[in-house]
């Protein structure tokens, strides 16, 4: 099953990236990664988020993430013009972020 989801979204037109609830890259989809490659940014997965951003946008990021844990209802935030969307287990507990773009 596993398999057919990665399918499934490294077939997508948009670019998504997840994260888990430490900010770090877990999975890019094809697009995602053919779009950063073509900004010489490639091996992301492991990385940090926060490594890529301005001091500002970390801490709304930082931020973000703790508003997202200690919400359990909070499906999503916005980060400047940019949504984040939780990804939660069967407890609502938070598991990572995901952004599409």
């Amino acid at each position: 099953m596993e398999e057919i989801l990665i399918n499934i979204l490294d077939n997508m037109e948009k670019r998504i990236i997840f994260a888990d609830n430490k900010a770090i890259i877990r999975y890019l989809n094809k697009a995602a990664k053919e779009h950063l490659l073509k900004k010489s940014l490639r091996d992301l997965e492991g990385k940090s988020l926060l490594e890529f951003h301005k001091d500002e946008t970390n801490k709304k990021l930082l931020s973000a993430l703790e508003e997202l844990q200690m919400n359990n209802n909070l499906e999503k935030v916005m980060i400047n013009t940019t949504t984040i969307y939780a990804v939660r287990d069967e407890d609502k507990n938070l598991i990572g972020i995901y952004e599409m773009y």
